[in-house]
Formats: structure tokens, C-alpha cells, sequence
């Protein structure tokens, strides 16, 4: 009997007959910022099935993920707990006057260290897949990906992980991580639905009507207008729609929502989006080194992390 447990837990996922009929949508989006409407082909990817594939992104993501397990991620802060007033003599605490104060009474109280999670963080990763990127730039997504989904309950945050680009039909998202849209995976499972994913870039992609799709499916849970949302745009900036869209649809997620952009432009693209919260750029002097780009958006991540939770301590006092 447990032979056949372990072999059930390690057997790889394959989706059965309903789960294929879900995985494939078409969607109808409007774009945030200037209200063009368009489709989207959506999907979600079950776990790899080839063995060196997730042999190979869970090697890689190994050492990203202990990099984000010694990051910092909530602070602590004090806390006094009061205890019942005492009494030096043998009289009854419970008959204490709530009033009146005396030298026979006195009261304890300790203080201790509390975890102060201040929230659990949206983080939405979207990474564009387009056939522009490379061998090393689609890997650096795929280990980065990986790498957060094994460690998000330990950084108490709630993650999103989308790969845009196109099919034969059109813009494509493929979900690799949505509560709601990934039924049946756990975040560890779902890091190895990474290794699905092409080797490289393939298609083209619609950036502006991908990244709204993503956008709206999240905005639209409930618990999302609870707390501000990150979103990581991973993108080598050459964008298929008109700059000027793609800057009027960050603009417009600003205003309406609670929510931080970060642009990382991997590459030369001199594209200049001074609408989104931060810019990361990454020459291509460094695309040949997947950990690097993964390392230094993990640490881009985990700062504006703490800093989310420490804006949120100092609101509550």
C-alpha cells in the first residue's frame, strides 16, 4: 500500500477529459487605458510530462529559491500582554475593584516578539513569450517562476504567473499559476507546469490586450481590492501594439487600482515607459547568465515586498 501512495504522488499530472475541455478558452478583453476590444485564446498548463525538462528548471530554480528563502520577507515587532491584576495578600482577584488602585495590587505584563506579515501581497508575474526571446531569457522566466511558486507560502504571498504570446488563433495567455484558474494545483505542483513551457520564444503577441486579460482576472477576484497588487511585466520591449497604448494601459490600472508596476526589459530596447512604477533594464551583455536575470528580479521583488509591509505597519500604527 504505500508503494502504491509514493507512486501516485510522484506519478506525473496528465489532465483527464473535463480538465481539456476547460483548459482552453476564448476570451473577449477590453483594453484598460483606451477601450479596444479584441480576443484572447487563453490556456493552463498541467505539469510537465518530460522528465529532464523538470529535472532542468527544478535544478535551476534550486538556487533561486534558496536566495528567497534567506531574504527578509516581514519584520517583527514588539508587543505587550497584559495579565489579571494580583494581589500580595489572599484576597480575590476577581473581586477587585476596576476602579481603585492600592499598593497590595499589582499587575504582570511581558512583552514578546510577533511576526508582523502586514498583509499578504499580490504578485502577478506576466512574461512575455514571444519569439523575440531567447533560449537564456525564456529560461531566466522559467527558473524565476518556478523558484516563487515553491516558495510563496513561505513568503505569505499570493502569487499570479502568466506566459503571453500567440498561437495559430491569435494572442495567447497560458496560466501557469491562478487559484481560480489552476484547479487542482498546488503552487508546488504548478512549479512544474513551468517546464511545460517552449524551450524559447515562439509567436508573436498582442502585449497591451494580454497584459489586460491578466490584469482583469485578477483585479476581479475579491480579495484583491484588500490589498495593493505587484505586477512584474518581464518583457524584451518590443511591443506589438503602439508604446503609447501599452503607456496609456498602465496609466489607467494606476489611477483605478490599488497597484505598483514594475517594467524589466530584458535587452537593448530603448523603449521608454515612464508610466510604470519602476524600470529594470537588463543589457544583453547579461542575457547569457538565466540565474543573474532570475537573482536580480527576485531581489527586485522581495524589496518592493517589504517595503509594501512596511508602509502597511506604519498605516496601522
Amino acid at each position: 500500500m504505500d508503494q502504491v501512495t509514493y507512486t501516485m504522488r510522484n506519478a506525473l499530472y496528465s489532465p483527464g477529459v473535463i480538465e481539456n475541455q476547460l483548459a482552453v478558452q476564448r476570451r473577449k478583453v477590453k483594453v484598460y487605458g483606451s477601450g479596444r476590444e479584441g480576443k484572447i485564446h487563453e490556456e493552463t498548463l498541467p505539469r510537465c510530462h518530460d522528465r529532464q525538462a523538470l529535472l532542468k528548471v527544478e535544478q535551476g530554480a534550486i538556487t533561486i529559491e534558496k536566495k528567497l528563502n534567506g531574504y527578509k520577507w516581514f519584520g517583527q515587532r514588539h508587543e505587550t500582554m497584559f495579565d489579571r491584576f494580583q494581589t500580595r495578600g489572599g484576597l480575590d482577584p476577581r473581586r477587585l475593584s476596576r476602579l481603585a488602585a492600592s499598593a497590595l495590587l499589582r499587575r504582570y505584563w511581558k512583552k514578546r516578539n510577533v511576526i508582523d506579515y502586514g498583509g499578504r501581497p499580490l504578485v502577478v508575474l506576466a512574461k512575455d513569450g514571444s519569439s523575440s526571446n531567447t533560449i537564456h531569457t525564456t529560461f531566466a522566466g522559467k527558473i524565476l517562476a518556478a523558484a516563487f511558486l515553491r516558495i510563496q507560502n513561505m513568503a505569505k504571498i499570493q502569487l499570479f504567473v502568466a506566459d503571453y504570446s500567440s498561437n495559430s488563433e491569435g494572442p495567447l495567455v497560458r496560466w501557469l499559476y491562478h487559484p481560480q484558474k489552476t484547479p487542482g494545483q498546488s503552487c508546488r505542483q504548478a512549479a512544474e507546469a513551468v517546464a511545460s513551457l517552449p524551450p524559447k520564444g515562439q509567436g508573436s503577441n498582442e502585449d497591451v490586450l494580454s497584459i489586460s486579460h491578466i490584469m482583469h482576472e485578477v483585479l476581479n477576484l475579491p480579495f484583491s481590492s484588500k490589498q495593493t497588487v505587484i505586477v512584474i511585466n518581464v518583457t524584451d520591449g518590443k511591443f506589438n501594439s503602439p508604446v503609447n497604448e501599452f503607456r496609456a494601459m498602465i496609466c489607467k490600472l494606476r489611477e483605478d487600482y490599488r497597484l505598483t508596476y514594475s517594467l524589466v526589459i530584458l535587452g537593448d530596447a530603448s523603449v521608454d515607459v515612464p508610466e510604470a512604477n519602476h524600470t529594470i533594464r537588463i543589457p544583453s551583455i547579461e542575457l547569457q547568465n538565466p540565474h543573474q536575470i532570475a537573482e536580480r528580479i527576485a531581489r527586485h521583488i522581495n524589496i518592493l515586498v517589504r517595503e509594501l509591509r512596511g508602509k502597511s505597519r506604519s498605516s496601522h500604527g
